[in-house]
This record gives structure tokens, C-alpha cells and sequence, in this order.
């Protein structure tokens, strides 16, 4: 599993529902937004150091954020699981 570029989870303010996901890039990035509505499950893909968010929505597309450390994935599971 290597290091990848890593992927910043941005919630919006409350009572957006929404999540926005920023992948760096070697110039600019690359945003995805996933209303929290549409979330159908969160699973994590862990290493030895790293591990990987991989978010499928209600509709079937899937959305992987690589480079966590392991206790920051499972803190951005729980949070995107309440």
C-alpha cells in the first residue's frame, strides 16, 4: 500500500449535510463533495503505518482517501458513521 498523495476531509458547516473531500495534486487539487444522506457505508483498508477511507455512496460510487494514520482513519469512521 505505499504512501499516496493524502486526501483532507472538510465537513461544511453544521446543518449542511455534506462532506467535502480535497486531493492534493502536484499543482492545484481535486474536490469531491458526498452529501451525508447519500453515504451507504465506510470501510477501512489499514497497513502497518497507514490506512485508507473508502466511502460508498448510496448509488454506488466509490470514493478512496489514502495516507491516515490509523487512529485518524477510525476517528473520520466514526464521525462519518453518526
Amino acid at each position: 500500500m505505499g504512501r499516496k498523495i493524502p486526501i483532507e476531509i472538510i465537513p461544511y458547516p453544521q446543518g449542511k449535510g455534506r462532506e467535502r473531500a480535497e486531493k492534493a495534486c502536484l499543482i492545484g487539487y481535486a474536490t469531491t463533495v458526498i452529501q451525508r444522506s447519500s453515504i451507504g457505508s465506510i470501510s477501512l483498508k489499514a497497513g502497518l503505518l497507514f490506512a485508507d477511507i473508502i466511502i460508498e455512496t448510496n448509488g454506488g460510487q466509490v470514493t478512496v482517501a489514502n495516507g491516515f494514520t490509523r487512529s485518524d482513519a477510525k476517528q473520520i469512521q466514526q464521525l462519518l458513521s453518526k
